[in-house]
């Protein structure tokens, strides 16, 4: 049990030894006797002693300490503890004498230590080094005391008057002003109550400035004050508080400056702005009672005056106007230049009027119609007086009109040049159709070492040349065939990018952004790549020097106020597909054209004019929305816009897979229907060069007289869609109607979209498009034929 004891003592020692090592301050320990028993770290580094050294001798040696004003010993804690049996600090002056000899501020106290009965048994000390913080405490007691002479020399030397008064309002203190403005001595005016000064009249404001200063308001006012000669004179006053290190008003400090003089010419001004003001009112009325603006001008164009209208459209106040010129209001650029003409007609003819832009004070732009007279008075300087009117809504009017009617004229425009340009194509595909299948069969029988093998290959790609131009004309007047899916936009673009970066200059970096959640489209992949090429090889011949090229999507919202402004869109989501360049630009002429056909401001044999033109159909086609935006140097944006899918669109895979040539053959018997006589020639022939019966009809009646006749006999009807008379769809009803298993193979140099996908939709089996080229038509027919 012993044993147990004197190990948790050692313990407890210990952690007690731990503590005091821990603890900032010092801390020394003693017996009774004033004999020091511990001592801490801290209190070894103030004293300069050791606790070895310093255990077992007297405080008073370890630990000296003298009063810093008289520098006499002071007298022990343990003595003053012992004595009292109380808890002491010493005072704010005793001073440390270390072991060194410097000397140290501190700051202590000293307790009793108590046993388990209550009995002192030692005092412990525990004490810190002030020195720095009472030093600087010194240091700024001096700035204080400096800062206090100075604000006495400048109060008392002060121009202005100064006084200081208490918080009942008796005089404190007054500096050398206030004695030489007023007259009366320094001791008599000290405790007097500032109430007596003041002029009856002033004395509520005065009482109201004062409460404020009590309540910690500072106050600016002007009143009369009496001086010893009892004589009433003008001052302007400042009343400030005065706060203790509480925040509480102790004082009220006051600034005046004598404004007599002031006050006599602000008198005589007013009388002579009343006499005026009553001369003016009656003109001023009648000229603010007008709705339009009135004003004058000097002949440099400043504005003299201007009425209430002139404020009320602007914004401005009056004097805002006053000294500044209209151009002031205007565009810097444009201002300068209307004014020297303004000013110049004005002198010479006497008079200008027109109609111009202004900006308001909020930023609005207005357009006033105006005219100025110049005014040479008999008995005054010449001026100039003028009337105006807000026309702003008329002219903005105006202008959308003249915008909308501008892009109905172009869109109008456009339309019926895609109607002439689908026309001539179908046109040009009849006659592209009797070359190119000819030449396919002169070449079929030809043998493989015949050197006309060549030439023919030569006439058809120039023929398949001119079929490419016409699938452009038709393109533009969205009468192109168009196979759309749902699409990702975003991946057809990185596939383009690779083409492009292949084909492009690597001087030209090309550059994407794209949204990554970006809706998908419904969209032909095919003419989504050539809008896309078309447009990038158009951006590297503007920039031959190098530039960069920005292929960009986003997710976007047409609203109505948009498509009020852009005839032709339609509010809805939309995929933006945005393609800039850095290169040379377009100036706003080019720009009106660059959707029409063959327009072209390339040289010649460097392009056909048809690409844009190509663009813009496909966009249609796609009820899409395309627009431009380009100056000349300064590079081009083009923005397509394509509707979002909101279902996933039917499709009709009507054509062959592949272009590989057939060999398959057929005997069966096919009813050819074409009005164009050179068609029904290449298409019978084509047909019995592999085996195939044919039958000609000119027209839908002849088909149907016919088909009525060989119905036994006849496997299959090519028909043609566009046709005088009875037209290809009214034939196939009426075919159907009379067979419905009759198979029918729709043929036309239109979109699939069009009349040929409701053809589909009645029962037509298959679509081919003109001109016929051989393996297409031959697979088409066959595979219909085998079903």
């Amino acid at each position: 049990m012993k044993r147990g004891k004197e190990v948790a003592t050692v313990e407890i020692k210990e952690r007690l030894a731990v503590t005091l090592e821990s603890i900032g301050d010092g801390v020394i320990s003693t017996d009774r006797s004033g004999t020091i028993t511990l001592m801490n770290r801290a209190a070894e580094n103030i004293t300069g002693w050791n606790e070895e050294e310093a255990v077992g001798r007297p405080l008073t040696e370890v630990f000296p300490i003298i009063n810093k004003n008289t520098r006499k010993p002071c007298v022990s804690p343990v003595e003053e503890v012992l004595e009292t049996g109380r808890a002491v600090s010493l005072a704010n002056h005793t001073v440390l004498i270390c072991r060194d000899g410097t000397e140290k501020i501190l700051a202590d106290s000293c307790a009793p230590i108590r046993d388990n009965e209550g009995n002192i048994i030692g005092v412990v000390l525990a004490f810190r080094d002030v020195t720095k913080q009472r030093q600087s405490e010194h240091r700024l007691l001096e700035k204080l005391r400096e800062s206090e002479k100075r604000y006495r020399d400048l109060f008392e030397n002060s121009i202005d008057i100064q006084f200081i008064f208490d918080r009942e309002g008796n005089y404190m203190e007054v500096n050398n002003e206030f004695i030489r403005e007023s007259g009366y001595e320094r001791e008599k005016i000290i405790g007097t109550h500032f109430g007596v000064l003041p002029h009856p009249d002033e004395m509520a404001l005065v009482l109201d400035a004062y409460e404020k200063a009590l309540t910690g308001e500072t106050s600016n006012f002007e009143m009369r004050s009496k001086n010893k000669d009892g004589k009433f004179v003008w001052y302007s006053f400042v009343n400030r508080p005065i706060f203790n290190d509480k925040g509480e008003v102790v004082a009220i400090h006051c600034i005046a400056r004598n404004i007599d003089e002031k006050k006599r010419a602000e008198r005589a001004l007013r009388e002579s702005e009343e006499k005026l003001r009553r001369s003016e009112k009656r003109y001023r009325d009648l000229f603010d009672s007008v709705s339009d603006l009135i004003y004058t001008q000097d002949l440099e164009g400043r504005f003299m005056n201007g009425n209430r209208a002139m404020t009320s459209i602007f914004g401005y106040e009056l004097e805002e106007f006053i000294g500044r010129k209209a151009a002031d209001f205007m565009k810097p650029e444009l201002g300068e230049l209307f004014y020297t003409e303004y000013l110049e007609g004005i002198k010479k003819k006497g008079h200008y009027q027109g109609i111009s832009s202004y900006f308001t004070k909020d930023g609005r732009k207005i357009y006033l119609e105006f005219r100025s007279n110049l005014i040479r008075p008999a008995d005054g300087e010449p001026f100039i007086s003028g009337i105006a009117r807000d026309v702003t809504d008329r002219v903005l009017a105006q202008r959308e009109i003249e915008k909308l009617n501008k892009q109905m004229l172009q869109a109008q425009k456009m339309e019926a040049v895609g109607t002439l340009a689908g026309g001539i194509a179908h046109d040009f595909n009849n006659l592209l159709q009797g070359i190119l299948g000819y030449t396919q069969i002169l070449a079929m029988e030809k043998d493989k070492g015949d050197p006309d093998i060549a030439r023919l290959q030569q006439i058809e790609k120039a023929a398949h040349r001119a079929s490419e131009l016409t699938q452009q004309l038709l393109t533009f007047s969205r009468k192109v065939e168009s196979r759309k899916r749902p699409v990702d936009l975003n991946h057809e673009v990185e596939q383009v990018e690779k083409i492009l970066k292949r084909t492009i200059p690597k001087m030209i970096d090309i550059e994407l952004n794209l949204e990554k959640n970006l809706e998908a489209i419904s969209a032909d992949p095919s003419q989504l790549e050539q809008i896309i090429m078309n447009l990038g090889v158009n951006a590297r011949d503007a920039m031959p020097e190098g530039g960069k090229l920005l292929l960009e999507t986003e997710n976007v919202i047409l609203d109505e106020e948009f498509c009020k402004d852009h005839l032709g869109a339609r509010p809805g989501k939309y995929a933006l597909l945005r393609i800039s360049d850095t290169g040379i630009g377009m100036n706003r002429r080019t720009l009106e054209h660059i959707f029409d056909p063959f327009f072209t401001t390339k040289e010649v044999g460097k392009g056909t004019g048809l690409g844009l033109a190509m663009v813009y159909g496909i966009v249609k086609s796609h009820e899409g929305y395309i627009m431009c935006a380009s100056e000349p140097g300064d590079g081009t944006t083009f923005k397509i816009y394509f509707p979002v899918m909101e279902g996933i669109p039917a499709r009709f895979e009507t054509e062959a897979k592949n272009n590989e040539a057939t060999s398959e053959r057929g005997s069966e018997t096919i009813l050819l229907v074409d009005d164009e006589e050179i068609l029904r020639d290449i298409g019978r022939d084509i047909l019995e060069t592999f085996g195939y019966t044919v039958l000609l009809a000119p027209d839908g009646e002849s088909a149907l007289e016919l088909y009525k006749e060989r119905r036994k006999h006849i496997s299959l009807v090519i028909l043609d869609l566009i046709m005088p008379g009875m037209g290809g769809k009214q034939c196939l009803e009426k075919l159907l109607k009379i067979n419905p298993d009759t198979k029918v193979v729709i043929a036309s140099g239109y979109s699939i979209d069009g009349h040929a996908k409701d053809a589909l939709k009645a029962g037509a089996k298959a679509f081919v498009s003109k001109p016929y080229e051989l393996n297409k038509m031959l697979q088409a027919v066959r595979s219909v034929l085998d079903e």
